[in-house]
């Protein structure tokens, strides 16, 4: 039995020895394949110095220089206004974190082993410019051409172009399941009792809504899911009916002239003179007629079009990775043209005509009957009907990775 035992822990440690060989012998041919240590002479460093600039968190970019070994002892000091950081001839390679948007002109020092300076070369680097859509950015009032190496949607405020047209081109299009839109859904409105409500966006009074403009989306890369909702605004009301003009006027009081005392200055005073008490009064002005109605509501805004052309989709963590791969849904389009508008009041009841003039407007040399009554004010018009909705625009999308090419008229989707 012991002899056994004794055989089984040979055959163990046999293995694992011949193992531990086999790994070592792979690493040695590992290294004999690496390529040899390249050194280069300080005089050459700037023409071997590469530049490679990633993208990091958004309007972040690292940049990276790499380069092959320099001469012994030998320093390499980089500097960007201040000193970055010195670096041995061991080291061949220095990465920093800056900022989007701007040109950056890097100084590098060769210093000797007693940190005397011997040679200065400087490279340039351009750091591209990322649009990110947060408070203050995600409003369009004006047609906007966004021209960026990075896109960054959010999917809490979504980029709104109030109807104006928006032009991105981008390398990479950073949705992260955010959205884009012609007009918000609804917006917070005081109503006359001063409580506020939730209501469509809606065009002034008499105005037709507005179209949900043209967005256009050019992009390389799409990370993550895009909506984009192409709404038309709500028309405006319509106008209130035209008024109508009075009801005609009551029949003039009976005149007739007055009896006065003989000699009497009547030309100049009816004070001693005086009128009939039968005079018949001025007839009742005409009631008035039911108002106009008002008129149709304005046509809502056409929905607007939108095209979308993305070379390749690249899925990000959770609900992305449950999509089908055939591309429906990952560019999300939704139209909505603007519903008409509400119609507008009715007019005014037409104004009861004038009673028949009487006594108080009678001439100094004339008698009159009592004037007549006025004629009831009509009742207001029936309000118009609601306006036309707007129209479907064009919808294209183009996803290559997918194979996805669909374009035509809106349906609704």
């Amino acid at each position: 039995m012991a002899l056994k035992v004794f055989i089984l822990v040979i055959s163990i440690l046999f293995v694992a020895c011949s193992e531990e060989l086999s790994k070592r012998a792979e690493e040695a041919k590992a290294l004999e394949s690496l390529p040899p240590k390249v050194t280069i002479q300080s005089s050459a460093l700037a023409e071997a110095v590469k530049v490679v600039i990633t993208g990091a968190d958004p309007e972040k970019y690292t940049v990276q220089f790499s380069w092959p070994h320099l001469e012994k002892d030998k320093i390499l000091r980089i500097r960007l206004g201040t000193v970055l950081q010195e670096i041995l001839s061991s080291q061949t390679f220095f990465t920093h974190t800056v900022g989007h948007n701007q040109i950056l002109n890097y100084s590098f020092d060769i210093l000797d082993s007693n940190r005397k300076p011997e040679m200065t070369f400087r490279k340039t680097v351009i750091i591209p410019y990322d649009f990110v859509v947060r408070e203050g950015t995600g409003v369009l009032l004006y047609n906007t051409k966004i021209e960026a190496n990075r896109v960054f949607l959010s999917d809490k405020i979504p980029l709104t172009t109030n109807g104006t047209t928006l032009d991105i081109a981008a390398n990479e299009l950073h949705a992260a399941n955010g959205s884009i839109q012609t007009f918000p859904e609804s917006i917070k409105i005081k109503n006359s009792q001063g409580f506020e409500e939730e209501l469509p966006p809606t065009a002034p009074d008499g105005v037709n809504g507005r179209s949900g403009g043209a967005i256009s989306i050019s992009a390389k890369k799409l990370y993550g899911r895009l909506h984009v909702y192409m709404r038309g605004e709500k028309g405006g009301r319509g106008l209130k009916g035209d008024p109508k003009p009075q009801a005609s006027a009551g029949v003039p009081a009976e005149s007739a002239k007055p009896e006065c005392l003989k000699d009497s200055p009547v030309r100049f005073s009816l004070s001693q003179c005086s009128c009939p008490s039968d005079l018949r009064p001025g007839g009742q002005g005409a009631d008035g007629e039911k108002g106009n109605p008002g008129r149709q509501g304005m046509s809502g805004g056409d929905s607007g079009s939108v095209r979308i052309m993305i070379q390749e989709y690249i899925p990000s963590e959770g609900i992305d990775s449950i999509l089908p791969t055939d591309g429906v849904g990952i560019v999300d389009v939704v139209q909505l043209p603007g519903v008409g508008g509400d119609g507008g009041f009715g007019g005014d009841g037409q104004a009861g005509g004038a009673g028949g003039p009487g006594r108080n407007i009678a001439g100094r040399l004339e008698c009159r009957g009592d004037g007549g009554m006025s004629g009831k004010d009509g009742p207001v018009g029936d309000a118009g009907g609601a306006g036309h909705p707007g129209v479907l625009g064009m919808k294209c999308v183009y996803i290559g990775s997918e194979n996805q090419n669909d374009c035509s008229q809106g349906d609704g989707r």
